[in-house]
């Protein structure tokens, strides 16, 4: 205790905090020895606000020692405002005094503030309050910017800042150390896993890519299979042209014979059949060639498609197994700007994988399509090869059997050519008078219509719509309908005239034909009939 009843500042710089003094920190010896820390008081109770505020303790004026000195005895200050347990009275420490600063507290170094400091600032208050002063002492004083306490609370505050902002930076340490470690620790786990990731990605890249190799395999066996099919379809069309030549050849030499004989006999039906069905496995055969060159298209779009996704997941295997490998001391890593945005045009997982399985699945599907159109071929081809070689015999035995109805054929086209052309004229008689009668119809209607017009001429109220008006257009009504019943009956008889006109021009054209039947039957179709091709021919196995 110094002569004015007050003890000197405390040197524990930072002890406080917010007015109350921290659990386990030496109390400041600078209180008196009778005054002892109170439990669940606050050193805010016992210092004044101001004296907390500059982070001073007792020593000020704002210190109240006669509060102080009623506290109980051998009792601590406690950081909460409650009142200690006696469980935790038995817990906590008791504070070690480090007799070194107390020392310190009780003999502060010439650098920081003295005891008789205080004196010095309540000197200059009573002169300030108007008692005499020392003149030479104020002379000195006023060439002087700032007093020795000043300078000296200076020292402490500034020691204080520094002590402040060491600790902070001591905290500020151990913070970057944890984060430091926690971030390595986070990252190292995090790239671990990504590095795992990139394997589990390239181990499926290559899975499919060996599906897709497979899928290729067999889409390329499988075009060059139909490769084949196709040629032998081709080979079977050409000698197919040999049947329909040896028809259309016997036909035409049918139409040279003489007129009289020329008939529409079971032989020409026979090969008029023949005909018919060589046109129609023709047509039946383009149409399956078109199917096969079709399909072998969509057998090249599906390899292609199978071959760019394999190319694509080569690359993306290669660029997997690349990530793979690389590392934190790997050469080859760089910064990349942007490497973290998605691109629009990326695709998700689920759609990659939908890919991936619609293109296997549309080439399978493709495949087995490729596949059954072969066998649907193979059928195709023996069936030909067998209803053509049943038309042929068929057309043989029509030829034997073809002369004896020459005769009553030759009448009957004869008689029928006769009704034709009777009915021919009664047709065209017909024709005439139908518009003779159309053409009497225009008088009336001109009439009816000039009536109309006239009745539109008159004036005001007296143009009305009457009974005479309404009957007036029905007249012209019915008259339009007739004309159109008229016209569609003559419409119909020029139908019927065309009809009998190509009815009597193939009835002469037969029987100019049955004429030359005989000869031409018997000595000319049967010797080109001798060289159909055979069924093995037709199936596109040998060459004509």
């Amino acid at each position: 205790m110094n002569p004015s009843g007050r003890c000197p500042p405390c040197p524990q710089i930072g002890c406080f905090k917010d007015g109350y003094h921290h659990v386990g920190v030496t109390p400041a010896p600078c209180l008196p020895t009778d005054v002892a820390y109170t439990e669940g008081r606050t050193v805010r109770d016992v210092v004044g606000k101001d004296c907390l505020a500059s982070n001073s303790f007792p020593g000020c004026e704002c210190f109240n020692f006669a509060e102080a000195s009623q506290l109980p005895k051998n009792q601590t200050f406690h950081q909460n405002s409650g009142a200690m347990t006696e469980e935790e009275k038995m817990e906590t420490p008791v504070p070690r005094i480090d007799h070194k600063k107390a020392d310190e507290s009780l003999f502060p170094p010439c650098y920081l503030p003295q005891p008789n400091d205080e004196l010095l600032v309540r000197e200059r208050r009573i002169d300030s309050s108007g008692e005499q002063v020392n003149h030479q002492t104020d002379r000195r004083l006023m060439h002087q910017r700032v007093t020795a306490a000043d300078w000296r609370m200076s020292n402490r505050n500034l020691l204080s800042r520094t002590c402040n902002t060491l600790a902070h930076m001591k905290k500020n340490e151990n913070d970057c150390k944890n984060t430091m470690a926690r971030a390595y620790a986070i990252i190292d786990k995090t790239q671990a896993a990504s590095t795992q990731s990139v394997r589990d990605r390239s181990n499926l890249v290559t899975k499919w890519k060996c599906t897709i190799e497979r899928a290729i395999a067999a889409m390329i066996q499988e075009i060059t299979a139909l490769g084949e099919e196709r040629l032998r379809l081709k080979q079977s069309l050409v000698v197919l042209g040999m049947p329909y030549s040896i028809a259309t050849e016997c036909l035409q030499r049918r139409c040279t014979r003489p007129e009289s004989e020329r008939i529409y006999d079971q032989p020409e039906a026979e090969m008029h059949k023949e005909l018919e069905l060589i046109e129609r496995i023709r047509k039946l055969l383009n149409a399956t060639l078109a199917d096969v060159e079709a399909q072998q298209e969509q057998n090249r779009q599906h390899r292609q498609l199978l071959e760019m996704d394999w190319s694509d997941k080569k690359v993306s295997n290669e660029i997997e197994t690349l990530n793979v490998s690389l590392n934190n001391h790997s050469t080859i890593v760089l910064f990349h700007a942007g490497a973290t945005r998605f691109p629009a045009d990326q695709s998700s997982e689920e759609y990659w994988e939908h890919f991936s399985k619609n293109i296997l699945e549309g080439a399978e599907k493709c495949r087995q399509k490729s596949v059954a159109l072969r066998g649907t071929l193979n059928g195709i081809l023996m069936n030909a090869a067998r209803d053509l070689r049943s038309q042929a015999d068929a057309v043989e035995l029509a030829f034997t059997a073809r002369i004896g109805c020459m005769e009553e054929v030759e009448k009957r086209l004869t008689s029928e050519l006769k009704d034709c052309l009777q009915e021919l004229a009664d047709t065209e008689n017909l024709i005439v008078k139908m518009t003779r009668g159309i053409l009497s119809l225009d008088c009336g209607m001109k009439v009816a219509q000039t009536r109309l017009d006239n009745r539109s001429h008159r004036p005001n109220v007296e143009n009305c719509r009457d009974k005479t008006q309404h009957c007036l257009v029905e007249e012209v009504e019915i008259i339009h309908n007739g004309m159109s019943a008229m016209k569609a009956a003559a419409d119909e008889a020029e139908n019927t005239k065309r009809m009998l006109m190509d009815a009597r021009t193939e009835l002469e054209k037969e029987i100019m034909l049955k004429r030359r039947t005989i000869l031409m039957d018997r000595e000319r179709c049967m010797l080109i009939r001798s060289h159909f091709p055979s069924a093995t021919q037709l199936t596109g196995y040998a060459k004509v």
